[in-house]
């Protein structure tokens, strides 16, 4: 049998989020990069984003400049990026 390609973006988010969860494991940490240059906001999203249980932030910039730095020595694996 060949498997159909499967088209995510006409999945509910909740079977989305259950996709994803089978190709991690339990104990896997999200490595977050947090780059916004509104200090409320981005204390808003840091406030936020402690809530999920497999996210860690590694990091915060207030710009373009610092994002990448901050990129190339924590390595992180999702960008959250304010424009």
């Amino acid at each position: 049998m060949i498997p159909r390609k499967l088209d995510i973006a006409s999945l509910p988010s909740r079977d989305v989020a259950a996709l994803a969860c089978d190709y991690c494991s339990e104990t896997a940490m999200i490595r977050l990069l947090l780059v916004e240059n509104q200090p409320s906001i981005r204390f808003g999203l840091r406030m936020w984003l402690k809530l999920a249980p497999d996210v860690t932030i590694v990091g915060e910039a207030g710009d373009g400049l610092a994002a990448l730095s901050h990129a190339a020595i924590v390595g992180p694996d999702v960008i959250v990026l304010g424009i």
